[in-house]
């Protein structure tokens, strides 16, 4: 079976990828064997898609580029499951948006931030290697290789969210929510 066929940006592929995962899954009920051919297959949709955009709007556009990186995919997905299965309060939500993954409030703050209000929370993701973004009061996990390119300015994540397209997720191990 072909699970991503008809998907044809990166966004449609990790959503699917996600759904099928929690059917497949071996703790879930499916069996290992269908498990490793869903991320065997996940990884070379991906790969196919290097260099790609979303939509033809983003092309024309000039946003971002899809760039595939195994490695960095495999960390991105590792670490959306243990936050998940941190099973946070629902005031907090993870939000991936290009290669940066945020852990922040639901409501947003006079700045136009959104701050974790639950500081209960925050040594367990900071043990989960998340840092602590004092400016905007949220928590962040990124590739260590990947450097921020926004050379001091500080951007709304609002407009992080816009710029990289967010796709955001429960923080009870629920499906994506967008």
């Amino acid at each position: 079976m072909k699970y991503f066929e008809t998907c044809k940006t990166e966004q449609e592929t990790k959503t699917a990828y996600r759904h099928l995962s929690k059917i497949l899954h071996p703790d879930l009920g499916g069996t290992c064997e269908l498990f490793v051919e869903l991320e065997k297959q996940y990884q070379a949709h991906l790969k196919s898609l290097n260099g790609s955009y979303n939509s033809k709007e983003d092309e024309k556009a000039g946003k971002r580029q899809y760039t595939y990186n195994r490695v960095v995919e495999e960390d991105l997905m590792r670490m959306i499951k243990a936050l998940q299965g941190l099973r946070l309060p629902e005031t907090i939500e993870i939000s991936l948006n290009g290669t940066w993954i945020w852990v922040k409030g639901t409501c947003k703050d006079s700045r136009g931030n959104y701050p974790v209000k639950n500081l209960s929370v925050i040594p367990q993701l900071e043990k989960l290697g998340l840092k602590l973004h004092t400016m905007k009061g949220e928590l962040y996990y990124r590739d260590p290789s990947n450097r921020c390119s926004n050379k001091g300015k500080s951007m709304s994540f609002d407009r992080i969210d816009r710029r990289y397209q967010g796709m955001r997720f429960s923080s009870t191990g629920a499906d994506q929510i967008n």
